[in-house]
């Protein structure tokens, strides 16, 4: 699967990993969009802090996204 969208943002930190794992799985590339209501902001900061990642914007530019893909 290449692509995983979160139409809600999960509660969990671990729920997080486990959906957007399933994109890029044996060795490919894959992309996680999700939609975050301002309600949803706090779970989004705590997945970046606990992960010590950045969740991007989504580039207004999705040729860009898919160009990563291949």
């Amino acid at each position: 699967m290449s692509l995983v969208i979160n139409f809600e943002f999960p509660k969990f930190k671990e729920t997080y990993l486990h959906r957007v794992g399933r994109a890029g799985r044996y060795g490919r590339k894959g992309v996680g969009i999700n939609l975050v209501s301002t309600a949803e902001a706090a779970n989004l900061v705590e997945v970046e802090k606990y992960y010590s990642t950045k969740i991007e914007e989504m580039p207004t530019d999705l040729a860009e996204v898919e160009k990563d893909l291949n």
